[in-house]
């Protein structure tokens, strides 16, 4: 029911178990900005096959039989693996001959490796960072999943000079709680980074201060801007920074700075991780 400009809203909502159907009701006022809610589907691999089916049809590709989903166990969940099938034509056997030919229905062509770390990095997408780990597993490890793509891992740690007594790795985007490494180890895998021969391509991917990716907000004063490349991270109780820095001396210098169980505002944490950035900054004493 539509109220007048400046009521109250009230909107109510319910769905049935296993169902798909919304129904709404309450007051809305003229001129409400609307409300964004978000719903849990109750098998995201069900609704995710229907809706692919629903968009071929609509775009004119003809679909026969049911799709079927297929449910990794939770206990021994290390990929996430969904099949749909569907026989073609309804199970005719004039049709089964065909069905272990391939058919392609629509092909894309991912954009070089080098982009999508560079997305990861810049906005923090989590979802792509767990995809390649898997990718690390499936291309130079023994399987696409997290523990093929953590056995990679750690090889390339052991060639960076990184001891596994200085981190814990347990997923790709780092969400984990179990996750663990000491600044000393980002240190030196950014060190060993900066050594090897695709150290500007890296470097170019990570966010840069006061200009793009989740640094575009921060380290806004002109003498700061774009002279840090850093990665943030942040969880609850959690903010880190860590990448490079150009003193005022010129130098570049690898640094990682990691908080946890604070009790302040984020703001104010972010504020002291800046003012320690800015006082590398600010050292014009030369390095060796």
């Amino acid at each position: 029911m539509t109220t007048p400009a400046g009521t109250g809203r009230k909107v109510f909502i319910n769905r049935e178990p296993g169902a798909t159907t919304l129904t709404l009701w309450g007051n809305m006022p003229l001129g409400d900005a609307g409300a964004n809610e978000a719903l849990a589907i109750e098998d995201p691999a069900e609704f995710a096959a229907d809706l692919f089916r629903h968009l071929l049809e609509v775009r004119g590709i003809a679909v026969y039989g049911n799709q079927k989903t297929r449910h990794t166990e939770l206990s021994s969940l290390s990929t996430l693996t969904v099949t749909a099938s569907a026989a073609a034509r309804g199970g005719d056997e004039s049709a089964r001959a065909f069905q272990n030919q391939p058919l392609v229905l629509a092909n894309y062509q991912s954009k070089p490796l080098i982009e999508d770390i560079r997305v990861i990095n810049k906005v923090s997408q989590n979802l792509h960072a767990e995809i390649l780990l898997r990718l690390l597993g499936r291309e130079k490890g023994t399987a696409g999943t997290v523990e093929g793509g953590l056995e990679v891992l750690r090889g390339f740690m052991n060639q960076a000079g990184i001891t596994g007594d200085q981190y814990a790795f347990y997923d790709g985007s780092g969400l984990s709680r179990q996750n663990l490494v000491s600044p000393h180890a980002v240190v030196q895998l950014l060190r060993y980074a900066d050594s090897q021969p695709w150290n500007t391509s890296f470097r170019d991917t990570l966010p840069l201060s006061g200009t793009d990716g989740s640094l575009s907000n921060r380290f806004k004063n002109v003498d700061a801007q774009g002279r840090v490349h850093a990665k943030t991270g942040s969880l609850g109780g959690v903010k880190t920074l860590s990448g490079y820095a150009t003193t005022n001396h010129g130098q570049t210098i690898a640094f990682s700075i990691l908080s946890n169980n604070f009790n302040l505002p984020d703001k104010r944490i972010n504020e002291v991780i800046d003012n320690v950035v800015a006082e590398i900054l600010n050292d014009d004493k030369p390095k060796k």
